[in-house]
């Protein structure tokens, strides 16, 4: 069989007017961002009581930013973010299947050499 190498999609995005880069991750029900990552954004946090289960084991939110823009290549789309801590992270922002749907995101994979 042959070797399949995943590697992760990590694109640069606008939020807010703030450069960041985001991981894209078609496995989330929700889009992320670390609680640094969102100081100087400019919108209203309002209080989301939701538990986050991933990778890194399980958090609590710690808010919730609404229609926030964010600017990818060119494409901007205005989505809800759910603030997380960011220990144990390896990214200041999460793009989750809510930002994949709603940008008719199709991702397709292949075997290496294929």
């Amino acid at each position: 069989m042959a070797r399949v190498r995943h590697s992760l999609i990590r694109v640069p995005v606008e939020c807010g007017g703030k450069k960041l880069t985001a991981l894209l991750d078609s496995g989330s029900e929700v889009s992320l961002i670390t609680k640094v990552a969102s100081k100087g954004i400019p919108h209203a946090v309002r209080e989301a009581d939701m538990t986050v289960v991933g990778m890194a084991g399980r958090t609590k939110t710690e808010g919730l930013m609404k229609n926030i823009p964010v600017l990818i290549g060119g494409q901007e789309t205005d989505l809800g973010l759910c603030i997380v801590s960011g220990e144990g992270l390896s990214f200041e922002m999460l793009l989750g299947r809510d930002w994949i749907h709603t940008n008719l995101i199709i991702s397709l994979e292949q075997e290496e050499g294929s």
